[in-house]
């Protein structure tokens, strides 16, 4: 059973992937900036605006390895970027992209960010009650767990 699980959102990540890079960035842009030195990433990551950060995060999360670590420069932009980031994330049909943005939030959270959001809460629960496929949904659920205690 564990086995088809895996399978199952292994198959959603191909459907869903870089191929499934979010439409507002090119492939090549991805390729591009994924083979630039990491230090160098790192730098020009940081001048984008919020719209390009997520985007490009999104698209190094569709990478083997993924890139998890770009949300945390996204969370270092702080409150500022959560209107971007709850808009993006209610505006998402594709549950793993949603997942991923929530993972963004986790950071906000541990950050600080979130302290006193039970707004922000809310929507990411609401968003998460939605989510159809267990897996993506679970891992979603451990995520508000990791969310709540902040918020408080």
């Amino acid at each position: 059973m564990k086995d088809k699980a895996i399978l199952a959102l292994l198959l959603v990540l191909m459907l869903e992937g870089c191929y499934g890079c979010p439409p507002t960035i090119l492939r090549g842009e991805c390729r591009e900036f994924f083979a630039m030195p990491a230090n160098e990433r790192e730098a020009k990551f940081r001048t984008y605006p919020i719209d390009k950060q997520v985007d490009l995060f999104l698209c190094g999360m569709d990478l083997e390895p993924p890139h998890s670590g770009y949300a945390a420069y996204i969370a270092e932009g702080g409150e500022k970027n959560i209107p971007y980031l709850l808009q993006r994330l209610e505006a998402e049909r594709s549950e793993i992209t949603q997942l991923h943005l929530i993972d963004i939030f986790t950071v906000l959270a541990i950050k600080g960010h979130l302290h006193g959001r039970q707004d922000v809460l809310v929507r990411l629960e609401q968003v998460v009650s939605r989510m159809k496929y267990e897996p993506i949904r679970q891992k979603a659920l451990e995520y508000l767990d990791e969310i709540r205690p902040q918020v408080q």
